[in-house]
């Protein structure tokens, strides 16, 4: 049975359509690879603008995995009367922001980045948390990356 499409959904062109009904539906995250130029970053955030959702796009090749994964600090916690220093992790803003509005988050380059980031990545678009603070079910997800041998990039599959 085929969903009624809302009016926010029926300003999208038939590709942002396509792509948005495939991230809509969580049943995994789609990777939209394509040639460096073709408007794969820009779709997304069409998508977004059309349907009112924050952008935020990450462009892992020039990330470290802390971007990702949050940034380790200290804090002092009382334990039986003692104070102690406990490591703590903070996470990256943009997470943070995910409870504000609905998101809409684009993995830029994922398939260019280093190892690392690329296993944080991964860790945020299967987990959808971020050190065990949860982004907003309402947030969306899209990966894209380059082809690799036949558009002449590195990538890292």
């Amino acid at each position: 049975m085929k969903q009624s499409l809302t009016a926010t959904e029926k300003t999208l062109t038939k590709k942002e359509l396509g792509i948005w009904n495939i991230a809509k539906a969580r049943s995994g995250v789609p990777m939209l690879k394509g040639k460096p130029g073709i408007a794969k970053s820009a779709i997304i955030r069409s998508i977004a603008k059309k349907l009112d959702y924050q952008f935020v796009d990450l462009r892992l090749s020039v990330m470290d995995e802390t971007d990702l994964a949050g940034f380790p600090g200290k804090a002092t916690k009382t334990i039986n009367g003692q104070e102690i220093e406990v490591m703590t992790i903070s996470i990256p803003e943009w997470a943070a922001r995910s409870h504000e509005k609905p998101m809409l988050i684009n993995f830029e380059e994922l398939n260019r980045c280093s190892q690392q980031v690329q296993n944080a990545a991964l860790g945020v678009l299967l987990e959808r948390t971020v050190h065990n603070f949860e982004l907003h079910p309402d947030t969306v997800m899209i990966a894209t990356g380059n082809l690799g041998i036949d558009d002449d990039t590195a990538v890292e599959e």
